[in-house]
């Protein structure tokens, strides 16, 4: 089972790297990152800069990031579904969950793709234009270079699982319906109704999409010289919350999926 899924999931990459589509989200990322220091300015002077990553980063991964991420994975079965590629597919020796589990793949890959690519051109925008010296209170080292990049890689991995849960929450709405663009309006208009009635509601703590934020605070305290600030006990519940939703949408896909006639 395992090697028909990552069969299936290289043939996926191998698509996904032949259309232009799929650089549209990097690219635009890129191109937003680089217009930040005209709203949040980089100076290279005695300050560390790290409080322009803790300003930029979020705002590309946690907004602009997820927005493309329920974009592209919303489209992953529901344009197999659409076209009618899903029958030719499952005619190979491929079930149906080994089927939607190399779509979860594609998207983790996405959206690891979008991390990597926001952390890199923001880190490098601070070494070329700012400084990164650690971060200092009336001249003492509070956190080293090395310390604060080790809690930036913590922060960054902390929002992975919560940016997982909203792969599975889209191809919940990618398999429910054949058409991709009903997929995308649903997956986006959902989220932005659970992100607007989150707060009123005092239901943040039950949200997967909160526990992506939550590490970015912890990481923007550090950088202002606050050391009160900790990732526990709030990343324990985002790793239980985060997988509770994976494995509710999941389910929910797949036995969608089951009663799909698909027969060729």
């Amino acid at each position: 089972m395992i090697r028909r899924i990552l069969n299936a999931y290289s043939i996926e990459l191998a698509s996904a790297f032949r259309m232009k589509s799929t650089y549209l989200g990097p690219v635009l990322m890129v191109i937003i990152i680089l217009l930040t220091p005209f709203a949040y300015p980089i100076q290279e002077d005695a300050d560390s800069d790290y409080d322009f990553l803790a300003y930029v980063l979020p705002l590309a991964i946690n907004v602009f990031g997820l927005f493309m991420v329920l974009i592209y994975s919303a489209t992953l079965i529901s344009t197999d579904l659409h076209n009618g590629s899903i029958r030719m597919t499952l005619t190979q020796p491929l079930r149906r969950r080994e089927y939607w589990a190399a779509k979860f793949l594609h998207g983790i890959s996405y959206v690891m793709a979008l991390n990597l690519v926001a952390l890199g051109t923001a880190f490098g925008l601070v070494k070329l234009l700012g400084d990164l010296s650690g971060v200092y209170f009336a001249d003492e080292l509070l956190y080293s270079d090395r310390e604060m990049i080790q809690l930036l890689l913590t922060t960054i991995g902390l929002t992975l699982l919560p940016q997982f849960a909203v792969v599975s929450y889209a191809l919940f709405f990618s398999t429910a319906t054949r058409n991709p663009t009903t997929a995308i309006v649903l997956s986006v208009g959902g989220w932005l109704g659970l992100e607007a009635m989150k707060f009123p509601l005092q239901i943040s703590e039950y949200i997967y999409s909160s526990y992506a934020e939550a590490p970015w605070t912890v990481f923007s305290d550090r950088c202002s010289a606050f050391t009160e600030s900790s990732f526990y006990p709030q990343a324990y519940y985002g790793v239980g919350v985060s997988m509770i939703y994976m494995l509710v949408f999941a389910s929910v896909s797949l036995f969608i999926l089951s009663r799909r006639n698909l027969v060729v």
